[in-house]
């Protein structure tokens, strides 16, 4: 049998009141709290009540409900057991975009006065939305305006009572993430698939689906560093795990020469002790052949007849053929 557990988050009504007092009377409004389930309906009640023993009552009374029409969707009100057979009410949206209901509750005999207790229920819809976080609240401001005495005079609203809608969301695997927001509401090991193939990331040893295993992605949620060359040695990312170097490491043998320029001159850049040897015999170590940007195995890599060694010894640039650079000098000089 499945457990449903429940996460919540908070809805707070606020009443704002216009105060302009006329006459010392107290007339009062009460929303009570409520609790409702993502994407149904929350009835918020509204009480009447007036403190004071003027023999005037309040007889019709006019106010308006204002809220996130993004996240919540006012219904039509229903009476409360106080307004049967005696009031009536009219309650008008003037614009669904905004958020805003008018409502005015009038006698329908005379000017007969409103009694205390439930005067409405307004159904709000609790809209879910994937972008709901736990703890998120949406405000409905209500503003009681005017306050028409049996006697026909006008006087300004007294108390407000605040109340509360508590949302409720379904976490029906228990594992604290709301359904709304848990990609695998019913597995309670799982809650994303980053590469939308079916697996949670938990699961999928390859969450971005780069052919990286994240164990060694240096960015398991993007899977655009396949590409990119993270560590800057001259190698991709996915061309370091085919080669079995690591991607986050220029150097992954730690033997002074880049992962990339091992592989491309034919070294192993998983084996340190290459580092010291010599293939094309010219006296430099393949460390020092990439020190001084030579090639491991050519011993003269810039063609001039004098090996690499020799020339880094005596202290000439074994990339530069000077000989060449004479020739091709002294036919320009001469052809002109």
């Amino acid at each position: 049998m499945m457990i449903k557990k429940l996460a919540t988050a908070s809805i707070t009504l606020i009443l704002l009141v216009a105060v302009n007092r006329v006459y010392a009377v107290n007339p009062s409004l009460t929303v009570q709290n409520a609790v409702g389930l993502e994407n149904s309906i929350v009835l918020v009640t509204i009480d009447y009540g007036i403190e004071n023993t003027d023999p005037r009552k309040p007889a019709a009374i006019k106010f308006s409900v204002n809220f996130d029409p993004g996240k919540l969707q006012a219904g039509s009100p229903i009476d409360g057991v106080t307004l049967t057979d005696k009031h009536i009410h009219f309650a008008r949206v003037p614009d669904p975009a905004i958020g805003k209901m008018d409502i005015i509750i009038s006698p329908k005999k005379e000017n007969t006065p409103i009694d205390k207790g439930q005067i409405l229920q307004i159904p709000f819809t609790v809209k879910g939305a994937p972008t709901y976080a736990d703890g998120a609240s949406v405000d409905v401001n209500v503003m009681l305006s005017d306050v028409v005495m049996s006697d026909g005079s006008t006087v300004s609203p007294g108390a407000i009572t605040n109340g509360k809608v508590t949302i409720v969301w379904n976490d029906t695997d228990g594992d604290g993430i709301p359904d709304n927001l848990d990609e695998f509401p019913t597995n309670s090991q799982e809650q994303k698939d980053t590469d939308n193939d079916g697996l949670g990331d938990k699961t999928d040893g390859d969450d971005d689906n780069d052919g990286i295993p994240d164990e060694i992605d240096p960015k398991p949620l993007d899977p655009s560093n396949a590409t990119a060359d993270t560590d800057g040695d001259g190698l991709t990312d996915y061309e370091e795990y085919q080669i079995g170097t690591l991607p986050a490491d220029s150097d992954t043998d730690n033997d002074g020469m880049p992962d990339g320029w091992e592989y491309n001159h034919g070294l192993n850049p998983l084996n340190a002790s290459d580092a010291a040897l010599d293939p094309d015999a010219d006296g430099l170590t393949n460390l020092q052949e990439y020190q001084h940007n030579t090639d491991p195995h050519n011993p003269d890599t810039d063609g001039d007849g004098v090996s690499d060694g020799d020339e880094v010894a005596a202290g000439t640039d074994p990339n530069v053929n000077i000989p060449a650079i004479m020739t091709i000098i002294q036919q320009l000089l001469l052809g002109d």
